[in-house]
């Protein structure tokens, strides 16, 4: 049983590591092409700009929609696979923001609203297995 947990979210942290790491995740979605370019020389210039993101685009573009959707996949698929514990929630927090630190090596940019958006997804993903678990305790 533990076996076909493990080979579900490494199956599902491929797709995600491609959807992180792909140069152009718009061509990925909409045709499904896979384009990686791998740039040595990144810049994180851009890492701390703002932009006018409002709420409502947070749940309106895909993009972002993507960053807590996958995320909060992820983390639900490793405490299925792992269970509930600590350090799991730790070392996917950590994961989660090397993955969008590392997106200008491959062609992309990293901006701290979406290391938030992923930190929001493993927190979200965090509450659904906790809520999940004790579901006959929590009154409604």
């Amino acid at each position: 049983m533990k076996w076909g947990r493990m080979l579900l979210f490494l199956l599902f942290l491929s797709l995600y590591l491609l959807a992180m790491w792909n140069a152009n995740p718009f061509l990925l979605m909409r045709e499904q092409e896979l384009v990686f370019m791998w740039n040595e020389t990144p810049s994180w210039r851009t890492f701390f700009e703002r932009e006018d993101l409002r709420v409502i685009d947070v749940v309106t573009d895909p993009n972002k929609v993507s960053h807590i959707l996958g995320t909060m996949t992820l983390s639900f698929l490793a405490f299925h696979w792992l269970g509930w514990r600590w350090k799991v929630i730790t070392v996917l927090t950590v994961f989660v923001i090397f993955v969008e630190m590392v997106q200008p090596f491959f062609g992309r940019t990293a901006w701290f609203v979406d290391v938030f958006l992923n930190i929001l997804g493993v927190g979200l993903g965090t509450f659904l297995v906790w809520y999940y678990r004790n579901r006959w305790e929590v009154v409604t």
